[in-house]
């Protein structure tokens, strides 16, 4: 249970972040500063670790049905995450 807790977290920082940085690139009239700042989203979303669905699915192919859990986790936290920013 506190797996799928962690996991859940996780992914609606991420669904944070990735809202935050897509309102910063759609408000900067500068389009490559806006691109700078959102690439700079995907820099903190490595740096800590935060389960990026897009970045997770890949791994579905080499792990069992057990993993398909987690991933619907990290898309329901995504989208929770960026709903509410």
């Amino acid at each position: 249970m506190k797996k799928n807790l962690e996991i859940f977290l996780k992914a609606v920082l991420t669904g944070f972040a990735i809202g935050i940085g897509g309102a910063a690139y759609l408000c900067c009239e500068n389009e490559y500063v806006g691109a700078a700042l959102f690439g700079a989203v995907y820099y903190v979303i490595f740096s800590f670790g935060f389960n990026l669905f897009t970045e997770k699915i890949c791994y579905a192919v080499d792990n069992d049905t057990s993993y398909a859990k987690d991933l619907l986790l990290m898309w329901i936290g995504n989208l929770t995450g960026t709903v509410i920013t």
